[in-house]
């Protein structure tokens, strides 16, 4: 399943409600499929959660004791770590944004290659500040349990 993320423009959401529930009616629905979609739509939400610097957001769809395999150095566990870790891309950067160019749900897990762009306005591992745009692309995959991520 290939799914797009664009900016959250009120007009562009409601385009893409209304393109998402034409594909629910036209797809063959099982309840493992409709799992997946939901998972996939959870896993969603922290996307925009970073678009919007919505840190507090956070704690409706994140475990508190989520398990981040791959921690930013000095990270604490859990939700505050991640929290934490967030905190300091947005140092990194006063216009980040992240874009799903895929999403893959299957079972209890959603696979979302994105690419992250901005303008470095601050230091970074050392690294001064350039004020030049940037990409950054990741692989992360989610672990959904009870209708929150709890690993990533």
């Amino acid at each position: 399943m290939r799914l797009l993320t664009l900016k959250a423009d009120p007009s562009v959401s409601r385009y893409l409600c209304n393109a998402a529930i034409a594909l629910l009616v036209a797809l063959p629905m099982n309840s493992t499929r409709a799992g997946e979609l939901a998972h996939a739509a959870i896993a969603h939400r922290f996307y925009v959660a970073f678009n919007a610097r919505n840190l507090d957001s956070l704690d409706k769809f994140m475990a508190e004791d989520i398990v981040d395999h791959n921690p930013a150095p000095g990270q604490t566990y859990g939700l505050a770590g991640v929290k934490a870790s967030l905190r300091g891309f947005f140092a990194l950067s006063s216009d980040i944004q992240a874009h799903n160019d895929l999403v893959i749900a299957k079972g209890n897990y959603v696979t979302v290659y994105s690419t992250a762009t901005g303008t470095q306005t601050g230091d970074l591992l050392g690294i001064k500040a350039t004020n030049k745009p940037f990409p950054i692309h990741t692989l992360d995959i989610w672990r959904v349990r009870d209708g929150k991520l709890v690993e990533c």
